[in-house]
C-alpha cells in the first residue's frame, strides 16, 4: 500500500529547520505505526509527503496534514483563495481511496466546506475524511507540551497538549486523571511540561522560589503515584530576551515574565528537583547538555528554529 501525506492549504513541511517540519517527522511515525497496526499482513505499506509536484492519484490512499498549529474555521491562506488550491480541494473531493486525518491532541479534521463557504466558493464537498487515533501497540507513551515533539524516539507514542502546563497537568480533574488512567495502559510514560510555566507563570507569584519547590513537590507524589516506569525532561536554557516571539505564544500582553537570569535561575532549581525527584524514585532524566549556548549561557538562536518561535530546530531533536 501506497499512502501520501498531503496538504490543501498549502505544502506539507520537511525543513529541518521549523517546528512544523519537526511535527511532520513525528506524524510520519504515528502513521506508519498506525498502518502497521491496521493492516499487519501488508509488508508493502510505503508512506511519503506528496507536495505539488506529485499526483494524488498515484497512491492507495491519503494522510490530510494541515500542520501543527491549523484550527478549523481559520482559514489564513497565503495567496487566497487561488487556482492551486481549488484544484487541490477538487482532487482530494475527487479520490477513489480513502482519506485519513488525526484527530486527537488537539488536532481537528479540516472542515473544507467551510472553507468554500467562508471563501465565497460554490463547491460542494462531500469526501468522507477518516479520523483516526492511533491503534499504535507502543508500550511507552510521551506526553507533553508542543516541545514534546523534540523528545519523541521513533516507536513510541506521542500525545501533544499544545499550551499545557505543569501547574494544568497537575490539576486532580483533569490533568491527574489523564496521567493516572495512562499510566495503566502504558508500561513507561515520559513526560515533559514546564516549560511555559518557567516563561510565563512562575516569575508572577509573590515567591518564585517557594512556588516552584511547591510546584515539584505536588509533581513528585502524583508521579509516585503512577502504575508505570517514568522518565523525566529537563526544561531547555533560557534565550535571550532579545529573541522576537508571535503574538501567539504571548501571555497577558508579554512574550515572558521576568528577567532571563532570573528565568535561568528558576529553571535551574527546576531541573535540580527533577533530578532529586529522579534519584529518589530511580527514574531516567533527559537532559539537554549538547545544545549550543551563547556567551551568556543562554540558548543559542541557531538551536531555535528560524522562525520567531520558542521550539528547537528539528535537526536538534534529541533522538532524531
Amino acid at each position: 500500500m501506497k499512502i501520501a501525506m498531503v496538504s490543501v492549504l498549502g505544502n506539507v513541511s520537511e525543513s529541518e529547520n521549523h517546528h512544523s517540519g519537526g511535527f511532520t517527522w513525528v506524524m510520519l511515525d504515528q502513521w506508519k505505526q498506525t498502518f502497521d497496526a491496521l493492516f499487519p499482513d501488508d509488508f508493502s505499506i510505503e508512506i511519503e509527503v506528496c507536495n505539488d509536484s506529485c499526483k494524488w492519484t498515484n497512491y492507495d490512499a491519503l494522510i490530510v496534514n494541515e500542520g501543527p498549529h491549523f484550527k478549523n474555521g481559520v482559514w489564513n491562506l497565503f495567496g487566497g483563495m487561488n487556482q492551486v488550491l481549488k484544484d487541490k480541494l477538487s482532487d482530494l473531493n475527487s479520490f477513489p481511496g480513502k482519506v485519513y486525518c488525526y484527530k486527537n491532541n488537539g488536532m481537528f479534521v479540516p472542515d473544507y466546506q467551510d472553507l468554500c463557504d467562508k471563501r465565497g466558493m460554490d463547491f460542494d464537498f462531500k469526501k468522507e475524511i477518516k479520523d483516526i487515533q492511533f491503534p499504535i501497540k507502543s508500550r511507552i507513551l510521551e506526553l507533553g507540551d508542543s516541545h514534546v515533539l523534540s523528545i519523541h524516539r521513533p516507536g513510541n507514542c506521542i500525545v501533544k497538549v499544545d499550551g499545557k502546563t505543569l501547574y494544568g497537568i497537575l490539576n486532580p480533574k483533569e490533568g491527574v486523571k489523564m496521567l493516572e488512567e495512562a499510566s495503566k495502559f502504558y508500561d513507561e510514560m515520559v513526560i515533559y511540561f514546564g516549560n511555559i510555566d518557567v516563561r510565563h507563570h512562575l516569575m508572577r507569584q509573590e515567591d518564585p522560589v517557594a512556588s516552584t519547590k511547591s510546584l515539584m513537590s505536588q509533581y513528585k507524589g502524583v508521579l509516585e503515584s503512577l502504575n508505570c516506569k517514568v522518565t523525566l525532561v529537563h526544561l531547555l536554557p533560557i534565550e535571550d530576551e532579545s529573541r522576537k516571539l508571535p503574538k501567539t505564544g504571548y501571555y497577558k500582553g508579554s512574550p515572558f515574565t521576568g528577567s532571563r537570569e532570573e528565568r535561568e535561575d528558576i529553571r535551574q532549581l527546576f531541573n535540580r528537583c527533577l533530578n532529586t525527584i529522579a534519584r529518589i524514585n530511580d527514574y531516567e532524566v533527559l537532559t539537554w547538555e549538547e545544545l549550543e549556548l551563547d556567551e551568556n549561557d543562554a540558548l543559542s538562536f541557531n538551536c531555535m528554529e528560524s522562525r520567531q518561535s520558542v521550539h528547537l530546530r528539528p535537526k536538534f531533536y534529541k533522538f532524531k
